[in-house]
């Protein structure tokens, strides 16, 4: 009966995924009636399970200096001209031939040495497995994973830790909101964010994004974004705005602040945006940047400031939408989709009109303010704090229709739309139903608040790229050709 080949044979022994199907079935086949392949096939399988065992192990001292000296033996010399397998010159009768060299590590010789001198040879089998057994620990060592899963902050240093827990490096961050990691990283409900851990670039290695808060003064200004590789080294920083792409060239400015920034998944790869506020007036940007580069490669602008972001692919298309909302120069919540991969030209502004290039957004709704707010005696105007998915293919907007500083207060509407942006029904939270019973209790307001809803809901408004109408529609312009300012 001829025997397996041992190559193939010790394959099997480490790892079965180093041979194809039909090799794996020939193996176990002949292992069943061939009695020499199987004493040989127990011994190297038990060999691959002392050394994971011993890899487990912690090596002593003892054990380093050993295997250190035999690493350096097994290294070959740099004055030796042959290499690798190639180990010697035989002459004979006037002819020069190259002996391959035998590696006698293997799990083959080890074998052949201890079947030969089996009591001799048991120390050399114990060394070689602690041998190895340190250098599969080192290799490991060697490997670790160096991509950043998690984030922690403590007195200003930013920390990143691997998948295992393990610490990366760390980095000063004085200048960033001196708070929990996972308060610096959100844009809700008018929240600025801080930090953020993303894949930018589709390299499966994570970078982070960091910066400057409102409050703090430090190393990271508000108005710049600085991008980190994932070993922590700096890869660039970049404003939010280009004049390349300043397609408002007349709006006031003060100091840019960065408050979101984020990707999403298109059919042409990861986008990545960051979306600022002027500090004084009431103009923003939202723009691309190149991930490798940091540089804006579009941008569009609204007049009003954004305090939520969400994006998922509602259409099923495979690109994600964007889902902005704030307050408009209006003095209404808005909601904003965006479609396109790149951004351009201006959306509808109050203050001034004409701007060469309209804004591409697909959708732009504005949301009604009520008088409960007015009667109530709160002036604030009302804002969009959270965007979420409703339903299926859906978006619920929460207006805080009457302004309130605590959380726990909130007095809500939920408008929820479908995929068309269609308006389905207006909510409220139970603090809004029991401030408007009180208001109705007082004489204040007279009609009940199903009929008071459906007033809100008739004064939704959309625009059509000319006009703000009251039924819903697209923004013509938003499927329009890329162009540059004053093109």
């Amino acid at each position: 009966m001829k025997h397996i080949d041992e190559n193939i044979l010790e394959k099997f022994a480490i790892d079965k995924n180093l041979l194809n199907d039909e090799e794996v079935l020939a193996v176990k086949s002949h292992l069943k009636e061939c009695g020499h392949c199987r004493e040989l096939y127990s011994f190297y399988l038990e060999s691959v399970n002392e050394l994971e065992e011993s890899s487990l192990t912690e090596p002593s001292d003892i054990d380093y200096n050993f295997a250190q000296k035999l690493k350096s033996k097994l290294e070959p010399e740099e004055s030796k001209l042959l290499r690798d397998k190639n180990g010697a010159v035989q002459i004979f009768n006037g002819n020069a031939e190259i002996i391959t060299k035998k590696n006698i590590y293997s799990l083959q010789n080890i074998y052949r040495l201890i079947k030969t001198y089996p009591v001799s040879s048991f120390s050399f089998a114990a060394v070689c497995v602690m041998a190895a057994s340190f250098l599969v620990t080192t290799f490991k060592d060697f490997v670790k994973d160096t991509n950043p899963a998690s984030l922690e902050i403590k007195h200003s240093v930013l920390y990143a830790y691997n998948q295992a827990g393990q610490l990366l490096w760390n980095k000063n961050v004085d200048g960033i909101y001196a708070d929990k990691i996972d308060s610096v990283m959100i844009f809700t409900e008018g929240r600025k964010k801080c930090v953020n851990l993303l894949d930018i670039d589709n390299d499966n290695k994570n970078e982070i994004l960091i910066t400057g808060s409102l409050i703090e003064k430090g190393l990271y200004r508000t108005d710049s974004l600085y991008c980190f590789n994932s070993d922590g080294t700096k890869r660039w920083t970049v404003s939010p705005e280009d004049q390349k792409f300043n397609y408002a060239p007349k709006w006031k400015r003060t100091n840019w602040w960065v408050e979101e920034f984020f990707t999403a998944k298109s059919n042409n790869g990861v986008l990545l945006y960051v979306l600022a506020n002027v500090e004084t007036y009431g103009g923003t940007v939202l723009s691309t940047l190149n991930p490798l580069t940091g540089k804006v490669t579009s941008s569009l602008y609204h007049s009003g400031h954004y305090t939520t972001q969400f994006h998922y692919d509602m259409d099923g298309d495979g690109n994600d939408e964007i889902f902005l909302g704030g307050i408009s120069s209006y003095d209404r919540p808005f909601v904003m989709i965006l479609k396109q991969p790149y951004l351009m030209g201006v959306m509808p502004d109050y203050f001034s009109s004409n701007h060469k290039v309209p804004g591409n957004a697909w959708y732009y709704v504005l949301l009604p303010v009520s008088k409960l707010s007015k009667i109530a005696g709160l002036v604030s105007p009302a804002s969009l704090s959270v965007i979420k998915k409703f339903d299926k293919d859906g978006i619920v907007c929460y207006s805080d229709d009457v302004p309130s500083d605590k959380r726990e207060n909130r007095l809500r509407l939920l408008y929820s739309f479908n995929k068309k942006i269609e308006i389905q029904f207006i909510n409220y939270t139970t603090q809004y139903k029991a401030l408007y019973d009180e208001i109705v209790s007082k004489g204040k307001i007279k009609e009940g608040i199903v009929s008071y809803l459906a007033t809100l809901k008739d004064s939704v408004k959309y625009w059509d790229g000319d006009k703000f109408v009251n039924y819903p529609t697209v923004n013509k312009y938003w499927n329009q050709k890329f162009r540059l300012p004053g093109k």
